[in-house]
Formats: structure tokens, sequence, C-alpha cells
């Protein structure tokens, strides 16, 4: 057997080559982000993972054991599962460093030369993806190498010798890296204090569930709803008479952290036609980043500015967008066109907060 049969054979049994892993990564990307992830291990269905840096973003602290999990991070706080379907995302990020076949299967490989990675001799690999001109293949390959920045156009392996685990990633786009996954520390098969596999939350804080997360939703006439929320809600000062209408407030969140907003829906009787109408108090950089985008397209109306944007055609949905002083309205349809949403946004005016008069 050649030296690339060895390293295929090895990359095929690495989940099977080790009992445990304790490990730290660094994680770099061209755009100047970097992180460090430390892991440990006891397949197969035990593991902790700690961030720093900016992948912390979305992951502070993960326990998985068994069918249950815990999640810590500044965004959404300390989270568990009620059912072993849930996902949890915990180690999936470096799951190609222990368990490899699966990407080294969409990957076309070259040994180039050795290397050292995290204190062990390594294979040096220049791997491309299987997929070339193959646009059938392609959407499940980028999908086995979206971890590794998905569009590159090649990528620079380091393997361990002994044990075929993946140490290092080095994802390239004209012969420059723009992201790289690399192991800096590795032990294996070294005994796990039992303790990594329990999850304590920080102090203060309280363990929920997707289910505690959910919005607050409550459907209220017009008129109550809007007295619920600290901003001025718009309506269109007329609507055909058989249109029915009702509306939903969605109570603010500090975490995750979520403005409250409303939405008023209008239907037609036999519910051939719709406009769903979403509102929310403006937020500038969110609303500078939004208009900026390529997606919205600026009209000059009437009576003001309003940008919209044409769904995708298979979709078939119109949205509209104005700015009403410090609140921002969407409008969208997947029953009427951009043209009558934009003169029922041109139409907007204060809803009351008196009831309606019988």
């Amino acid at each position: 057997m050649g030296e690339l049969g060895e390293l295929l054979e090895l990359l095929h049994g690495a989940d099977r080559s080790f009992q445990t892993a304790v490990a730290e990564f660094r994680v770099w990307a061209a755009a100047g982000h970097e992180s460090r992830i430390r892991i440990w291990f006891e397949p197969p269905d035990r593991i902790r993972e700690e961030r720093e840096g900016d992948l912390a973003a979305t992951l502070r602290v993960g326990v998985r054991a068994g069918d249950r999990w815990w999640t810590y991070s500044d965004h959404l706080g300390a989270i568990t599962n009620e059912a072993p379907n849930e996902g949890h995302g915990i180690g999936t990020m470096l799951q190609f460093f222990f368990q490899p076949w699966p990407l080294a299967s969409v990957l076309r490989m070259e040994l180039v030369g050795r290397g050292r990675q995290a204190d062990r001799p390594t294979w040096r690999v220049l791997a491309k993806p299987l997929a070339d001109g193959n646009p059938d293949m392609h959407l499940g390959v980028r999908f086995r190498l979206h971890s590794l920045a998905g569009e590159a156009d090649d990528y620079l392996l380091d393997v361990d010798q002994e044990r075929g685990l993946i140490l290092r990633v080095e994802a390239r786009r004209h012969g420059e890296a723009v992201q790289i996954h690399e192991a800096t520390e590795l032990v294996l098969d070294a005994p796990i204090d039992p303790e990594r596999f329990v999850f304590e939350p920080p102090e203060g804080e309280e363990v929920q569930t997707f289910r505690d997360l959910a919005p607050d939703v409550s459907q209220l006439p017009l008129h109550e709803a809007v007295g619920k929320v600290p901003f001025t809600v718009y309506v269109p000062a007329r609507v055909p008479d058989n249109w029915r209408l009702r509306a939903s407030v969605f109570a603010a969140r500090e975490r995750p952290p979520i403005p409250a907003w409303i939405t008023v829906w209008y239907s037609t009787e036999d519910a051939s036609g719709e406009v769903h109408i979403s509102e929310t108090k403006i937020d500038d950089d969110h609303w500078r980043t939004i208009t900026q985008s390529d997606d919205w397209h600026e009209i000059e109306t009437g009576s003001g500015t309003t940008r919209a944007f044409r769904g995708p055609n298979d979709v078939e949905q119109a949205l509209v967008m104005r700015r009403m002083g410090d609140t921002r309205v969407t409008l969208s349809s997947q029953s009427v066109g951009v043209e009558t949403l934009i003169e029922l946004a041109e139409a907007l005016v204060p809803a009351s907060k008196a009831p309606p008069r019988i």
C-alpha cells in the first residue's frame, strides 16, 4: 500500500483511533476574526466546548451528556433541551477534526510533504473539492465544506500520521489563506474528570428551554394593541370593505434582545388575498444596513420615498418598507403586487387608540 492509501485508511478509521480527546484549537479568518476553542470529548456522546474570542458571541460554553445538553451565550443565556432531537451545535464546528472521513470523502487529495502540528507528526496534504464541474454533486460538497470556508479553491491539511485525525486546515482562495482551523494542543486517551460534563450556569443565570425563549404574543383588538408598544403604529387610511383585520403584539425581550413589535393582518373574507404589516421602533444602524442592501430599491412616489423589493419568483412575495417617524413599517403579501403595497404604504396614518364606533 502506498503512502496515499495509508493516509486514506487512517482517515477512514480516525474516529475509532482514540478513547478520549482534550484539545485546544485556534480559528482564524482573513477578515481579522480569531477565536480559541477548548474541547473535552469522550465518544460517542459526551463533549464539552468552551470558546474565547469572536466565536464566543454565539457560544461560550456547551456541554452534552447523552441525550441532554446545555449551552451558555451572552446573547441567549443558559439553554437546555426538552427533547433529544432539539439541536445544540456543541462541537459541530470542529467535528471534522475527530471524524474526518465524511469531509475527506469529498476531497481529491495529494500528499505534498510532512509537517508537525500540536507537537505531533503529520502528513501535509493538498486537497481540492471533488465536485469541480459537477453541479449535482456540488451542493453536497458545499454543505460538508461549509465549516472550512465553503467556496475555497483548495485546502492544505495536516493529518496526524498515527491516528488519522485532521490537526490543521488552511482554506485558500487564489493561493491565499482565508481561514485556518488548527489544533494547538492535543492529548489523547487520558481520563477526563466526569465533572467536565456537568454544566454549571454563571451565577445569577437561570437555565431556560427554547419554549421559554418563545415570543410573548398577544392577539388584541387594534386599539388595544396600539397602546402596548412604545412607538407610533400606522395603518392604511382605507382598505376594501370585505377585508378583515387582526393584530398581534410581540413583547420586547432583554435576552435574546428583541424589540417590541406589532403585526397587523388584513385578509379577504374568502382568504384569497392578504396583506401583512409588521412594525417596530426604528433602529438607525439597522435601518442603514437594510436600506444600503442591494436587495432594496428606492422608489420615488407621489408623497415621499419608499424602499421596495419584490421577493423571489418561486415565493412570489412582494415587500415594501417605509420609515414613518420613529417607526419602521414593512408591508408584505403573496397575493398582491408591489404597486398595491406602495399605494397602501403611501396612505398610512396613525392608528387610533380609541375603540371603534359601533
